[in-house]
């Protein structure tokens, strides 16, 4: 793949970003110098050495340059009074693009000289699981990033990820309550980026001056309070747990595509989907894993869509739940932590 394509692929990779205006419609426009792709939602830009002015459709740009990945890129007039189209060939290999209006592209802001930067770690962790993701359109909002002085905090509504990290990123930036963006927008980033806040717009770069940046437009809205969720786990009793031997277990149990139930019985954890044992069927399945840790006996549901990603998510061998059986109709959450790394589950109420 030739370093321009490679560069177009990369920002155009925010075609696939939804935006609630707009129906996620994401324009690539090329500029002498630069290409940028942005939707309402936030956009990229990157140094690229063409030397034309265009605007293209963002989903079809990528299908070609998918196709054709070697390809030379040219802007061709058109007669009649018909736009330009940008034309790509490869070999005996040709593609065309019609060029949209000038200014179908969103504004995109750039960052300013005197831009204070932020050394920020670990936005490349929230891509562990996709929590982006809500399917109760009545909870869309609460489908957020969040970085402030607790670190970087991810929800979707039903289940919330934390990831400690030095420093508070809330004074850092300058912002009183943190700020909120689009998860989307921070996939795929490496380890350790810079940000800077300008107005509504948070700019994301790995090296500030190498030109090459992502936009993520701040969202709106309320971060659910995260101290509430994070103030129960310091009096948790814990237990540390191989992570590959309850990973499987869960993933047999989720065969019956129910809730499940663990339950702390001496110094095993015991998975049950089965909570009311009636006479076993196919689906029924019980097991149990030895952990590290003292814990009170006792049992709590969880669903286990929600439980399977977050163990999933984990890198160690073994992991640390932090977990508080009660009896039923309990509403503690439960924990799963790896090392800076940790996710809250709110349980299910079992009958």
């Amino acid at each position: 793949m030739s370093e321009i394509i490679e560069r177009i692929s990369e920002v155009g990779k925010f075609a696939d970003v939804k935006s609630d205006m707009n129906n996620g419609f994401t324009v690539v426009a090329f500029s002498p110098g630069s290409v940028r792709a942005c939707n309402y939602v936030g956009g990229s830009s990157a140094a690229v050495e063409l030397d034309f002015e265009a605007e293209v459709p963002a989903a079809r740009l990528l299908k070609v340059c998918k196709a054709l990945p070697s390809a030379d890129i040219r802007l061709v007039p058109q007669t009649n009074g018909e736009r330009p189209r940008l034309e790509f060939h490869q070999g005996e290999s040709k593609a065309f693009l019609d060029t949209l209006q000038k200014g179908s592209a969103v504004k995109m802001a750039k960052p300013g000289a005197k831009a204070k930067w932020v050394e920020v770690h670990g936005l490349d962790e929230v891509g562990r699981v996709d929590w982006s993701t809500s399917k109760d359109e009545s909870r869309r909002h609460l489908s957020c990033l969040h970085l402030g002085k607790y670190g970087i905090a991810a929800t979707n509504g039903h289940s919330a990820a934390t990831l400690s990290t030095p420093g508070d990123l809330e004074k850092e930036l300058g912002k009183d309550g943190g700020i909120l963006v689009p998860p989307d927008m921070l996939k795929g980033l490496p380890a350790t980026v810079q940000v800077s806040l300008h107005g509504q717009q948070l700019f994301i770069a790995e090296d500030p001056d190498s030109g090459n940046y992502r936009v993520a437009n701040l969202l709106d809205a309320q971060f659910p309070p995260i101290e509430h969720v994070l103030k129960p786990m310091r009096d948790m009793p814990s237990m540390v747990v191989p992570r590959q031997a309850l990973e499987d277990m869960i993933k047999r149990a989720k065969l019956a595509d129910k809730d499940l139930v663990l339950s702390v019985e001496g110094e095993r954890l015991r998975v049950i989907v089965d909570g009311q044992k009636r006479a076993l069927s196919l689906f029924d399945f019980e097991g149990s894993v030895p952990f590290e840790g003292s814990v009170p006996e006792g049992f709590i549901g969880f669903g286990v869509h929600l439980v399977l990603p977050a163990i999933q998510s984990c890198h160690s061998d073994k992991v640390t739940i932090h977990l508080k059986p009660a009896k039923k109709g309990s509403v503690e959450p439960m924990f799963i932590s790896d090392g800076p790394y940790m996710v809250a589950i709110m349980p299910v109420r079992l009958p």
